[in-house]
């Protein structure tokens, strides 16, 4: 039997179905990173409850540990586009957090100008999970199963290539993570303008991805 429960936030609405050893979120939204620190959208992940979080809501609302990905909307390696991150992604070297020169993708995810140094800022988490994901190929998202999911070997990168509608990611959350351990996919859906800044439709830093999330039970 299928239990269905029904989350409703200022972000998203969103369907989570306990089914063939997984977990699925439906509806799930996460924005570009713009303006999203004051926002009740949000650009940070959890995979504990399939919400989306803006910066400071993280600290206000839920912890650090909850949070699995991070979106951003940028150049990587010269390509611009959707790269979803780990919030501890691994680097070779110091992180530069610098809010022009930095490096992306952190960059990108300062606190408010009120508080530049404060909790929200994605520097200051007491932890940043370094979960891992990367794109997959020839795997069908709708009849993927637990048993599937499980067998899937996910690779050492914390940041995925630029994405596009259907892309299929693979990813397994950290040992400190609140749900730590887990396989799952995440299916790219519709990008979308922000209604509420019709000024920047278009931009995508200003717009939101729509994801369906399996997630092993």
């Amino acid at each position: 039997m299928k239990r269905i429960f029904i989350f409703l936030t200022a972000a998203f609405s969103l369907a989570s179905i306990y089914a063939q050893g997984v977990q699925t979120y439906k509806n799930a939204c996460i924005y570009g990173q713009s303006q999203r620190n004051k926002s009740d959208a949000g650009s940070a992940l959890s995979i504990k409850d399939g919400i989306t979080y803006s910066m400071s809501d993280v600290i206000k609302r839920t912890s650090p540990k909850a949070i699995d990905f991070m979106l951003f909307y940028g150049k990587q390696n010269k390509v611009a586009g959707f790269y979803l991150f780990a919030p501890g992604l691994p680097m070779d070297g110091e992180i530069n957090w610098d809010k022009k020169e930095g490096t992306v993708p952190f960059r990108y995810f300062t606190a408010s100008s009120k508080d530049p140094e404060g909790a929200a800022w994605l520097k200051n988490w007491n932890i940043r999970n370094a979960t891992k994901m990367h794109k997959v190929k020839d795997i069908d998202f709708d009849k993927a199963d637990g048993a599937a999911i499980a067998a899937i070997e996910v690779r050492d990168e914390y940041i995925t290539d630029a994405l596009n509608e259907g892309d299929v990611v693979v990813f397994e959350t950290a040992a400190t993570s609140a749900t730590p351990n887990k396989k799952g996919l995440i299916k790219i859906g519709a990008v979308e303008d922000d209604d509420e800044r019709e000024d920047k439709a278009g931009l995508g830093a200003f717009q939101k991805m729509n994801l369906k999330i399996k997630i092993v039970k």
